[in-house]
């Protein structure tokens, strides 16, 4: 399974490299590591990945986390983006 989510994870970030969009991955806080963070203009994503999970866990993940604090300080607009794949359905 853990497989998968490389592919998946490797996918994504491809997609947002193509597009030219300012992606980082496995960003490292504190306290965590988000699997992604993006910019476009005056907004902050966080993009966490989660097989066979669910988003509320990924979006609480999130803020526990801090995935965020870095940015608070900077005046974006900061969103929670939480991207949920399951191994048996396609």
């Amino acid at each position: 399974m853990e497989k998968n989510k490389e592919k998946f994870y490797a996918l994504v970030h491809l997609i947002f490299t193509l597009a030219e969009v300012y992606f980082l991955s496995e960003v490292h806080t504190s306290r965590g590591r988000a699997d992604s963070v993006f910019m476009l203009g005056d907004n902050v994503y966080c993009l966490e990945l989660k097989l066979e999970g669910l988003a509320k866990g990924a979006l609480l993940q999130i803020d526990q986390s801090g995935y965020f604090d870095h940015w608070k300080n900077y005046g974006k607009h900061l969103h929670k983006i939480s991207i949920n794949y399951y191994s048996q359905t396609r």
